[in-house]
């Protein structure tokens, strides 16, 4: 709530790929979000609606960062099809605190959730061994 008002924040995750060093993920802050992935959603949400898709958040430790791009959205969606230079669709690189990745049911986000957090303590532990 902004002001009163419902506050939107709209993000987009288009990948393809993910790749994390796991000992740069703090396992304590994985976590689960109900989201809309309908565009329209700031037009037909009533109080009480719960999102249809489920979002596993992933966060770095403390100061650390994930190397990620960002895209120009308006010019991504303007372009035809194939091949095209990167700065045609504005990509850029961007260090980010957190990622989310979305998942059809919930079911599916909760035992992926559960699985990474025991690879991060895994791959931490394998770390600190001598």
């Amino acid at each position: 709530m902004k002001d009163g008002k419902i506050a939107w924040t709209f993000y987009t995750f288009p990948l393809a790929s993910v790749t994390v060093p796991l000992a740069l993920v703090d396992e304590s802050l994985i976590g689960e979000d109900r989201v809309f992935t309908n565009p329209n959603v700031t037009h037909t949400y009533k109080p009480g609606d719960v999102g249809d898709t489920t979002m596993v958040t992933i966060a770095g430790l403390p100061g650390m960062h994930f190397h990620s791009r960002i895209y120009d959205r308006a010019k991504f969606a303007q372009l035809g099809p194939g091949p095209h230079a990167s700065s045609e669709y504005g990509q850029a690189p961007d260090d980010t605190d957190a990622f989310g990745l979305m998942f059809p049911d919930a079911a599916s986000a909760h035992t992926f959730e559960i699985a990474l957090k025991e690879a991060v303590i895994l791959a931490r532990s394998k770390i600190q061994q001598p």
